[in-house]
Order: structure tokens, then C-alpha cells, then sequence
């Protein structure tokens, strides 16, 4: 089919999304303006983004959209209650933990996996280190070059270096008298 000039192809490939203008609810559209205190809300009328009625019940029709400002106060309730549900059970988690680790009917392997993750928590997990070598053997990575020149003065120094072919053991400025 051929485009009449005007025209746009619409076909699936190229079809815009759909824009529609909508309503907002005098009560939704102070929030979206910042001027309701969502903190008086309780959580049901933020899940559907309204007040309820001065009777307790949702009058009209159901909400086409729920404020942004809404979800986020309600999110920002249900993290803030996990946390303090999770403060509270620290101490019976920690109690647990010990509990596996002294016990005589743990297994060795869950004794051991109890002990990693209480060191882990308590001293702080082991650094680990990642070596990269991306290069040939015989050809370092140019990143590897780069590196090189800022630590030692030549490519062929830091080839020295990490074969161990270096007569540099331990090196020390001193200033001479």
C-alpha cells in the first residue's frame, strides 16, 4: 500500500503507542501536586490510590491510575516494617546460628557452613583476590602495558618482574649524606 503524503504507515512494525489524556480524581491529582500528606493514609487507601469516604468505604468508580508518590509511601512502610520486624528477630537468628554450631546432632558440613557464616558476619568475609590476564603469553594485554609503564620504567622490566626473573629483590630509597 502505498503512503499518501500525509499519510503515516501504521502497520504493527510502526505503530505508535496509544496516548490517551486521563482524569485524575480531585484527591488524586493533590497528591500528584505534593499537597496531601500521604503519612495520614492508611495502606489500603494507598494500594488503590484514594481516600475512602468519611463512612470507611471507597466511593466511585475504582482508580485508572495510582500516583506515583502513593506506591512509594507504601513501599517506603513495608521496608521500614520488615526492618523493624528483622531487628527484633536478630538476637533469636544469632541464638539459632550458635545453637547449630554446638550441637551434637549437626552435621560437620552444616557445623562448618554455620561457623563460615558467623565469621563472615562477625570478623567480615575474607578479601578475594581476581587475577585477569587477558593477553598471550608471549604478548602482555595492552592494559597489562599501560600498568607496567606506571609501575616500572619499561615492558621489558615488568616481563622481568612477573616471570621472577628480576634482580630487584626488595628496593629502599635512601638519601645520600
Amino acid at each position: 500500500m502505498k503512503e499518501r503524503p500525509g499519510q503515516r504507515d501504521l502497520t504493527p512494525s510502526r505503530r505508535l503507542p496509544e496516548r490517551r489524556q486521563i482524569t485524575l480524581s480531585k484527591s488524586s491529582s493533590r497528591v500528584v501536586r505534593g499537597q496531601d500528606d500521604l503519612s495520614e493514609w492508611d495502606d489500603e487507601e494507598l494500594e488503590r490510590g484514594r481516600k475512602k469516604a468519611k463512612d470507611g468505604t471507597f466511593r466511585g468508580p475504582p482508580s485508572k491510575v495510582v500516583p506515583t508518590a502513593c506506591y512509594a509511601e507504601l513501599t517506603r512502610r513495608k521496608f521500614q516494617e520488615a526492618g523493624r520486624i528483622l531487628k527484633h528477630s536478630l538476637k533469636d537468628g544469632a541464638e539459632a546460628l550458635r545453637q547449630i554450631i554446638v550441637s551434637e546432632k549437626t552435621s560437620d558440613s552444616d557445623r562448618l557452613k554455620a561457623i563460615e557464616l558467623l565469621f563472615d558476619r562477625v570478623l567480615g568475609k575474607a578479601p578475594q583476590h581476581v587475577s585477569l590476564d587477558v593477553g598471550s603469553d608471549d604478548q602482555p594485554s595492552p592494559w597489562m602495558k599501560v600498568v607496567a609503564q606506571a609501575v616500572v620504567g619499561s615492558v621489558e622490566q615488568a616481563k622481568a618482574l612477573m616471570a621472577g626473573n628480576s634482580d630487584v629483590v626488595d628496593g629502599e630509597v635512601v638519601e645520600e649524606q
